[in-house]
């Protein structure tokens, strides 16, 4: 009898392996069709007392009768990069059924970085990885970002205000001009640009800002950023180094921000942002970006 029972538990042990090397084979059959995208996010400053907050959306209609609602679920990641390309922060991947959205929140002070001197402000930019089945890709658009980008005030839930970058190509480079910014004393208007090239074997990128009064009048420019892939800088025009008077009363500067982007083989791999701070705290008080500028498929499906 003890010979039957050990024999009956071995074919059980047996069994139960089949069946979990079957599901785990399974399991990365179902993970190898998916397609992976990251959404690249563009350079933004987050200063003491803010929380960075992602929100991310399935855009995908309902499954209709007899289609397989698993394929119309989407899985999001964020993870936060500094400067040099290190991740610094990240969020564990959600699963969000269609029409569904949810929110990462990144907290200033729950990163380790100790930021800039006096302030404390931290320049960082983001990667969304999604991934979905392919058979649904023609119902959206996998360019389409479905994400909103804010800073919002930890104290009083405030957010700060986005706007777009326009874009122009101009033979081998990229030219983003912003819409007509003001800048008043005690601000700076900060300008940032990454290279998201995902081979770091990939040349720099080169990149100059320009600023021009109303009448197409140089006011300020930068020297020439060399921006290695992955990474991004960052260039600061501060109101009271700008040499002009400025509007009656209060000294407000209306001017026009240009950043032009040398493209390596026409292939263009900058994100822009233009934002308007408070030069003591640190604190963004206008952010003018599109929330995700690029979109990157890093997943090719089995066939």
């Amino acid at each position: 009898m003890k010979r039957y029972y050990a024999n009956d538990c071995l074919l059980v042990a047996v069994l139960g392996m089949a069946l979990l090397v079957t599901g785990l084979a399974q399991g990365k059959t179902e993970h190898a069709r998916q397609v992976t995208i990251i959404q690249d996010m563009a350079p933004v400053g987050l200063a003491y007392g803010q929380t960075l907050r992602i929100s991310v959306v399935n855009p995908l209609p309902p499954a209709a009768p007899g289609e397989d609602g698993r394929q119309f679920k989407m899985l999001f990641a964020p993870l936060i990069l500094d400067g040099q390309g290190r991740v610094i922060a990240r969020r564990d991947e959600i699963t969000l059924d269609p029409g569904e959205f949810h929110s990462f929140n990144f907290n200033r002070a729950e990163m380790p970085s100790p930021g800039e001197a006096g302030t404390g402000r931290l320049q960082v930019r983001g990667e969304i990885q999604r991934r979905f089945f392919p058979g649904i890709v023609s119902r959206f658009s996998a360019g389409s970002s479905n994400t909103v980008v804010e800073l919002v005030d930890n104290r009083t839930g405030q957010t700060q205000a986005a706007a777009l970058l326009r874009s122009e190509d101009t033979g081998s480079s990229r030219q983003c001009q912003a819409q007509a910014i003001g800048l008043a004393d005690g601000q700076s208007l900060r300008v940032s640009v990454a290279n998201t090239a995902a081979d770091r074997g990939s040349q720099p990128l080169l990149a100059r800002i320009r600023l021009d009064d109303a009448g197409a009048n140089l006011i300020a420019r930068s020297g020439e950023l060399l921006i290695p892939p992955g990474e991004f800088r960052s260039y600061d025009f501060p109101r009271s180094a700008l040499p002009l008077t400025g509007e009656a009363g209060t000294g407000r500067v209306q001017m026009k921000a240009t950043v032009f982007v040398a493209i390596d083989n026409n292939i263009d791999t900058s994100d822009a942002t233009l934002e308007l701070m408070d030069s003591s705290t640190g604190r963004t008080a206008g952010l003018y970006i599109p929330a995700v500028q690029k979109v990157r498929t890093i997943g090719i499906p089995n066939s």
